[in-house]
């Protein structure tokens, strides 16, 4: 362990991704429903006396309003989650997702489709947002196009897979009812895994939380994880020029998108002549190919940077564009193999580009403080285009034929492309411009003081869980009566330093009020070890259980303790037994953690007049090594 991280936030990190993409998988299981069950719906409403136009027309109405519920629904949850967290705003959309997947299966007539339909969208659109918060505060920059990515695989490989068993239910005589609840049960499934496992952030466990740097629209402030008003929350996102034009691209690629998850089907029964189970097996190449796309482009992505993801932007919709003019023009003849081959590849040329816009270019835009909002804010353009393809693609389809249709969106993905070359030429501007300041820097890696200082500039105002003094004033304090007292440099910088694991796992102000041990006096040596020995080291990891064995040996200790420090208590396992108390006593380091407690429960003095940090640069320099390891 050290300071880049541990083996364990590498196994959490990929266990938080892995649910994250198992859980918006269900998610889609209960959004591809409609689109793979639509035919038989049109037939029952036939066999009730709804004419086929009518009820094609109807559905496709449902489908556009709950694409516009979707995308209403988005510039609430991505502040929500700004604010609150996102795994409530992921978990939360399961459940009601759930709920109006049954509620469609008991219903029966186009206006409750509609209605139903269009609630199911509004309570999904909490998804998404939730998962870029969780990504945000797992994540640091430098993967976000990796993690993305493969996120990105639970709508493509995760739909394709829901589609595949829904044509699988089909062959076994399911009917749509059928479809629906078992989409609800597959859901309800995940819902309680995730529940049991998935955390907010590595903080929940004791371990560290990654930096977002300061490349966002907030600058430095990208790092913090909450955000702390809506006006400076949305000003820094409404300014940013390269926050328009990624909303103008999510515009279109979100209708071209949405085109193929909605018809694919229907297109391949009516104008192939494909059975319903062969048309939703068919259909599941477009998210199957496109997946393929989401990964290769997560690749690239991380690899050429910003202005990188740009350039595979731009080259995805200009070939997407003539995969659909080649569809819009083409003769096939008794053919299905060529149109449905034609079908895959515009889904390889769009879906990575598309998998960017609310993914890794949001949390580029936004980092841990915004990202989620970028997101929403993004997903919601792009959803008010998407509605187009809902009862404008029913339409066109009646009026102009399936040529037609693909004639239209090959438009669409040009003048997308025409956009992405401008958002292109902006972030190779932005690039030049960084390499420019980069050439005039000192190109040294900072000093480990530096790197606490930054620390403690970016993240040491917040406050003191609870006490009436910050962070920083909290380790000024703890460390000037060290100082004070004659202790060891080593000891000086132990107090200093004890409550660092906070600050580097980015713990928020409310942790013990929401019931978690943040466990910092693991966090903190963890980030330490690299640059320190165990004499300063060890008082740090073990000032928590002198609190603990002070509690157990002096009854006064407890009741001197503050309300702040009680609630810790609690959580951190409270007062030791007879074995901790031996233990604690065995360790060599003990009386050195007992003093630097005493100095934590004594450094809670509002407005004290101490010592700033430089002062112990020449002290934190010369502990540098110091004691045995």
């Amino acid at each position: 362990m050290g300071l880049d991280g541990t083996p364990s936030l590498t196994i959490r990190r990929s266990l938080t991704l892995g649910l994250l993409i198992a859980g918006y998988t269900g998610y889609y299981a209960c959004r591809s429903n409609l689109s793979v069950a639509q035919t038989m719906i049109i037939q029952d409403l036939g066999a009730a006396g709804v004419s086929a136009e009518a009820a094609k027309l109807g559905l496709g109405a449902a489908i556009s309003l709950g694409i516009l519920a979707y995308a209403l629904g988005k510039p609430f949850a991505g502040p929500l989650a700004d604010f609150f967290g996102g795994r409530a705003g992921f978990l939360g959309g399961m459940a009601g997702s759930i709920a109006c997947t049954v509620a469609f299966a008991m219903s029966g007539t186009l206006p409750a489709f509609t209605a139903i339909w269009a609630g199911n969208r509004l309570v999904q659109s909490f998804g998404w947002a939730g998962a870029i918060k969780v990504v945000s505060r797992w994540f640091p920059p430098s993967r976000y196009g990796t993690a993305m990515g493969l996120l990105s695989l639970s709508f493509l490989f995760g739909d394709a897979a829901a589609r595949l068993a829904m044509g699988r239910l089909i062959d076994l005589g399911f009917g749509w009812r059928g479809i629906f609840l078992a989409s609800a049960g597959i859901l309800s499934g995940l819902l309680v895994i995730n529940g049991l496992w998935l955390r907010e952030s590595p903080a929940e466990l004791g371990l560290p939380e990654p930096d977002a740097g300061d490349a966002s629209v907030y600058g430095k402030g990208g790092d913090r994880p909450r955000a702390s008003g809506l006006r400076k929350l949305l000003v820094p996102l409404l300014r940013s020029p390269s926050f328009w034009l990624v909303c103008g691209l999510s515009l279109g690629l979100t209708l071209l998108r949405e085109s193929f998850n909605a018809w694919s089907p229907t297109y391949f029964a009516e104008s192939l002549g494909l059975s319903r189970a062969d048309a939703a097996r068919a259909s599941s190449l477009f998210p199957l190919f496109g997946g393929i796309s989401v990964l290769l482009a997560g690749y690239l992505g991380d690899r050429l940077g910003r202005a990188g993801r740009g350039a595979v932007i731009l080259a995805g919709l200009s070939l997407a564009g003539l995969g659909l003019l080649a569809l819009g023009m083409g003769d096939f003849g008794r053919s299905q193999r060529i149109p449905i081959a034609l079908v895959a590849a515009v889904a390889f040329c769009l879906l990575g580009p598309y998998s960017y816009l609310a993914g890794a270019i949001s949390l580029d835009l936004g980092g841990k403080h915004g990202g989620a909002t970028a997101s929403g804010f993004v997903d919601a353009a792009g959803y008010l285009g998407g509605a187009l393809a809902g009862w404008g693609l029913a339409r066109t389809s009646i009026d102009f034929g399936w040529r037609g249709v693909f004639l239209a969106l090959a438009v669409v993905a040009w003048a997308s492309a025409a956009v992405a070359m401008i958002y292109l030429l902006a972030q190779r501007r932005a690039e030049l411009r960084t390499e420019d300041t980069a050439v005039d820097m000192n190109h040294e890696m900072p000093s480990l003081y530096e790197r606490i200082e930054r620390i403690f500039t970016d993240r040491g105002d917040s406050a003191y869980f609870g006490e009436d003094v910050t962070q920083s004033e909290h380790a000024l304090q703890s460390a000037h009566l060290a100082e004070r007292e004659g202790a060891s440099a080593e000891l000086i910088v132990a107090a200093l330093l004890h409550d660092i694991g906070h600050l580097v796992a980015g713990h928020d102000e409310d942790l013990a009020d929401r019931g978690i041990d943040g466990r910092h006096e693991e966090t903190g040596p963890a980030w330490l070890s690299e640059a320190f020995g165990l004499s300063v080291i060890e008082p740090i990891r073990l000032h928590v259980a002198a609190k603990r064995y002070l509690c157990a040996v002096d009854p006064a200790y407890a009741g001197s303790l503050s309300e702040a420090s009680r609630q810790s208590l609690t959580l951190q396992g409270g007062p030791f037994d007879a074995e901790g108390v031996a233990e604690f006593e065995a360790n060599p380091h003990h009386r050195d953690a007992i003093r630097l407690r005493r100095w934590d429960d004594t450094a809670k003095v509002p407005g004290l007049d101490v010592p700033g940090l430089s002062h112990y640069r020449g002290i934190i320099e010369s502990a540098v090594g110091a004691g045995a390891r």
